[in-house]
C-alpha cells in the first residue's frame, strides 16, 4: 500500500511539472516590458512565464539616437532613441522620444553709437547671433526689430560745401564756396561767378551755373556764361573731381 502510495504521489509531481512548464512548448508568457537605462543607452526588453514566474527571458540592447527637432533660443527642440531588438522575436523594435530644452539666448551687448555724416550710428541694443533676434534689454525679454538699432549716417547736405574752399591740380584752380563765390584758373586769372548751387546727396552732384565770367583779357575762357559746371563728391575720401582734377579742402 504504501508503494502504491509513492508512484501516485510521483505521477501527480510529474503531471504538475508538466502543467507548470516544466516543457519549453507550455509556456504562457505575459506582456513584454520595456526598461530604459537613466541615460536611455540602453533597453531591456523582458518577460515573465505566468505558470512559473523563475521562467524569464529578457534581452538588453545598446541605442542609436537621432536629433529630429534642434533646441532652438526659445523652442524645445526633441531627440529620439531607437532599441532593436534582434535575438527574440517577441522583443520588438521601440522608440521613444525625448524632449530637448530651449537653450537660450547667447546675447552680445552693443552700446550706443552716434552716426556720423558717413556712418550710420545705433541705440543700445543686445542680439542673439544664434537666432538673429535684436532686444532692447539685457534679458531679451523687448524684442525690437533689426532696422529700429540704426540710426541713419546724417548724409552731406549743402551746407557742408557753404564757406569751404578747395584746391585742386597744385593749387593752380581753386573752387570756393560761399554766399558769392568763384571759380578760377589762377594763372589766367579768369573768374567763373555764380550766385548759388546746387547738391544733391543721393547722386553726390554738385552743380552751378556760371553767372558772368571775369578778368579773361588773356585767353579765350573754356566756358560760357550759362554754363553747367558739375563735380563729384567722394564722401569717403571727402574730395570732389572734375574733368579728371582733384579738388582738396583747403584752410587758406
Amino acid at each position: 500500500m504504501k508503494k502504491k502510495l509513492v508512484l501516485m504521489t510521483s505521477a501527480l509531481m510529474a503531471i504538475g511539472l508538466l502543467a507548470g512548464c516544466g516543457s519549453k512548448h507550455s509556456h504562457e508568457w505575459g506582456d513584454v516590458s520595456y526598461t530604459w537605462a537613466e541615460d536611455n543607452s540602453t533597453c531591456t526588453a523582458t518577460r515573465v512565464c505566468k505558470g512559473n514566474k523563475s521562467h524569464v527571458e529578457t534581452e538588453t540592447v545598446n541605442t542609436t539616437s537621432v536629433v529630429v527637432t534642434e533646441a532652438k533660443c526659445e523652442e524645445d527642440g526633441l531627440k529620439r532613441y531607437t532599441a532593436d531588438f534582434k535575438t527574440n522575436e517577441a522583443f520588438l523594435d521601440q522608440t521613444k522620444d525625448v524632449t530637448l530644452e530651449a537653450i537660450g539666448h547667447d546675447l552680445t551687448h552693443h552700446g550706443a553709437k552716434a552716426a556720423t555724416r558717413l556712418e550710420d550710428g545705433n541705440i543700445e541694443y543686445w542680439n542673439c547671433e544664434r537666432c538673429g533676434k535684436f532686444y532692447s534689454d539685457a534679458e531679451g525679454t523687448n524684442e525690437i526689430d533689426a532696422q529700429s538699432v540704426i540710426i541713419p549716417a546724417l548724409g552731406t547736405d549743402k551746407s557742408y560745401f557753404v564757406g569751404t574752399r578747395w584746391n585742386g591740380n597744385g593749387l593752380k584752380y581753386t573752387l570756393y564756396l560761399d554766399n558769392y563765390t568763384t571759380y578760377y584758373d589762377s594763372s589766367a586769372k579768369i573768374n567763373y561767378r555764380y550766385d548759388d548751387f546746387n547738391y544733391d546727396d543721393d547722386t553726390k552732384e554738385l552743380s552751378f551755373t556760371i553767372s558772368k565770367i571775369e578778368n579773361y583779357n588773356i585767353y579765350t575762357p573754356k566756358y560760357n556764361e550759362g554754363d553747367v559746371l558739375t563735380f563729384i563728391y567722394n564722401a569717403k575720401e571727402d574730395v570732389l573731381t572734375f574733368e579728371g582734377m582733384t579738388f582738396v579742402k583747403s584752410s587758406f
